[in-house]
């Protein structure tokens, strides 16, 4: 059962972004500057993300999934739920922890009835009275595009089609994610600010009845993530915005926002983002001069809000990530003289007990504001198809009417919208975007305690590429001129996620490549060493921990390699995970290693130390070189040997092609530089020799 959480039907509250970083043994915990704020939280379950390959089931019992490996898991008996995050994240099988968090709508902001017909240009005899379309552009958009075959997911209270106006709509998978159903009678609005901020983005129109929408040709999908308070946990919009993801939405409107940043919320809008998936936001109805979570994450557009006067609302959140501004309305003010407040004017309805009264109701409010962009997107996306949520972006920016001081400032962002203007400039842009060879891929180049260097693919585009910009999720990131860049100020042995986009010289964006990178572990005896780079990879490839538990702040470069310690780095390095093969005799069942070895002798990779019979392992034995250039080539399945041999292999000896092959494939290069004419078979591996053996391996095996 989950308990209420309430979220900004913006009448929005604010959040505060703070970047998650991951510890590699030890997941972090976000408790953050919610609770020290009071924000209310689920008190019967945490949110936990299980790191790669980690089992459900490992969690306990009773635990539900939120989407991709976020779980919900209850909070037992006499636990607190901070308890629980705290014990949660101090196991290995978990990436991150946090609590599900509760934000309330505004109160008092009552809808207001429309009482006298108005005219306009669409036969619609109420939209006279949308004073915000003209000052949008909307009915000189009209004439470019009206929203076809664009699906818009209204990821709010639901839509109800229980009022005049909105028949003409079939709605495209409906769902509830509070009871995880499907339908057009679970996805029902039963608070009215859904309805009603839908009815802005694609209210039927020139049907003769009540008032107009933007997109009106669009389709819509209804994804019903909070109650009829206006209630809803995090993450439960996050598994709203999956489902929009997986069921074909072009556009996503959130007409809603809170406090605090969310793991899963902004795990569930990268990956909408990286779908290609458009995202409008609100920035909130504070008056802050920071915007709300999520129209705060760098993927999201920002939505302000101004008022008939193209002011901005005494509400209206803005701040230095607020893209743009849009009617949001006044209901104090009757600017225009029309004898009628100055809030958006749509069909909802209000509730008195278990009756909705229907109407044309003015609301003021960012989510009012947020329905115009979204509406706008729509149009644009009709237009232009193909055209990357960068794309969009960028030329809604660039359209904008200038508000306040010249240029971009916090409490209007780029300006106005000006749907017209945005049509007429997309029309003439090149809008494909570049793209990426198969199998391109972000990737470390090398690895440090406190920084990395990444590198990637280059992209391809019909016009040229320009550039590149990489980024920390959670950032805006910075603009790099070639294929590889060095970040620094990180914190060793961390895990971060970061992406890379190619942009031509049109301003499309590619899609982005992404991907996880640990910093490495900050060794205290490694420093000076000849394998030190080596080491670090192996680290930063979480292949090592060190040699010490539980502290593991040493690597112990020059220790002589036993074979059971050996077979943990393999397992860990190749990605081993199957174990059916019989047991040794000399390894302990249930002992420390008792499972790599099992793995690696499964994969073929080592078939015992007592041939023929092969039922022992040797554990405690070292490692020669010939034996690991034996167990290196079957791990990697070389074949080709056209080395001319080292002076101290015989040929025909037992491991003498196995060292021909690793010295072919270029993973030894012998063991008497400058010379190198010898291999030294009989001599012990150290663990810095092994990690340089590895590092070379595993480069070759991904380039």
């Amino acid at each position: 059962m989950r308990s209420a959480f309430t979220l900004a039907l913006i009448s929005g509250l604010m959040l505060t972004t703070t970047l998650p970083t991951f510890d590699i043994d030890q997941a972090q915990v976000s408790l953050g500057a919610a609770t020290e704020a009071g924000v209310p939280y689920a008190e019967d379950h945490v949110l936990v993300k299980l790191k790669p390959g980690a089992q459900i089931q490992a969690l306990g019992p009773n635990t539900e999934g939120v989407f991709d490996r976020w779980r919900e898991v209850p909070v037992p008996p006499g636990k607190t739920p901070q308890e629980v995050v705290h014990e949660m994240a101090g196991r290995l099988d978990v990436e991150l922890a946090e609590l599900d968090y509760e934000v309330q709508l505004d109160p008092g902001l009552s809808p207001v009835a429309l009482g006298e017909a108005g005219t306009l240009a669409v036969n619609d005899p109420l939209a006279g009275f949308q004073w915000h379309f003209p000052a949008a552009q909307v009915d000189a958009a009209w004439t470019e595009s009206t929203g076809q075959g664009v699906v818009v997911a209204i990821v709010d209270t639901g839509i109800s089609q229980g009022g005049e106006d909105l028949a003409c709509h079939t709605f495209i998978d409906p769902y509830n994610a509070i009871t995880e159903t499907v339908g057009t009678s679970a996805a029902d609005d039963d608070n009215g600010h859904g309805t009603h901020v839908a009815g802005t983005v694609a209210q039927c129109t020139n049907n003769g009845v009540g008032v107009a929408g933007i997109a009106y040709d669009a389709q819509l999908m209804p994804v019903k993530v909070l109650d009829a308070g206006g209630s809803g946990l995090i993450s439960v919009i996050a598994q709203g915005i999956d489902w929009a993801r997986g069921h074909g939405a072009d556009v996503i409107n959130l007409s809603l926002g809170g406090c605090c940043a969310s793991s899963v919320l902004t795990d569930a809008i990268d990956a909408a983002h990286a779908a290609g998936i458009v995202i409008v936001a609100a920035a909130g109805n504070s008056g802050s001069g920071s915007i709300a979570f999520p129209a705060s994450h760098p993927d999201v557009i920002a939505v302000g809000a101004v008022d008939y006067n193209r002011d901005r609302t005494f509400y209206s959140n803005g701040g230095s990530g607020l893209d743009l501004v849009a009617p949001g309305g006044d209901n104090t003010q009757d600017a225009n003289g029309d004898g009628h407040p100055d809030g958006v004017l749509q069909e909802t309805f209000e509730v008195t007990g278990m009756t909705k009264t229907f109407g044309y109701y003015y609301l003021q409010g960012t989510s009012m504001a947020t329905a115009h962009v979204t509406g706008a997107v729509a149009l644009m996306l009709s237009l232009r198809p193909e055209a990357s949520p960068q794309t969009i972006r960028s030329v809604l920016d660039s359209t904008t009417q200038d508000l306040g001081a010249p240029g971009f400032d916090t409490s209007y962002g780029h300006g106005l919208l000006q749907m017209r203007d945005a049509l007429d400039e997309l029309a003439i842009r090149d809008t494909a975007a570049p793209t990426w060879a198969t199998g391109a891929r972000l990737k470390v180049s090398r690895y440090g305690e406190n920084d990395l260097v990444l590198s990637w693919n280059g992209a391809s585009d019909d016009v040229g590429v320009t550039g590149y910009r990489l980024r920390l999720m959670g950032t805006s990131g910075f603009d790099v001129a070639g294929t590889s860049a060095p970040v620094t100020g990180l914190s060793p042995g961390t895990a971060y996620r970061f992406e890379v986009q190619a942009r031509d010289e049109s301003g499309n964006w590619s899609q982005p490549l992404a991907a996880v990178v640990h910093t490495a572990r900050h060794f205290t005896d490694i420093a000076g060493q000849a394998f030190r780079q080596d080491i670090l990879w192996l680290s930063g490839e979480d292949i090592t921990r060190g040699c010490n538990p539980p502290v593991n702040d040493e690597f112990c470069p020059g220790r002589v390699l036993n074979r059971q310690t050996m077979s943990a780095f393999l397992v860990r390095a190749l990605g081993l995970t199957v174990n059916s093969h019989p047991p040794f005799i000399d390894v302990a069942a249930g002992g420390v290693f008792a499972e790599d070895i099992g793995r690696l002798a499964t994969a073929g990779i080592t078939r015992g130390c007592n041939p023929p019979d092969n039922d022992e392992f040797c554990p405690s034995g070292p490692v020669t070189r010939a034996a690991l250039a034996a167990l290196l080539v079957r791990a990697l399945d070389l074949d080709e040997n056209t080395h001319v041999g080292f002076v101290d292999v015989p040929a025909g000896s037992v491991f003498a092609e196995d060292i021909g092959r690793l010295a072919t494939a270029g993973i030894t290069q012998g063991c008497n530089p400058p010379h190198n004419d010898r291999f030294c078979p009989d001599g012990l591996v150290t663990r810095g020799q092994l990690a340089a053996f590895l590092h070379r391996a595993l480069s070759l095996e991904r380039p």
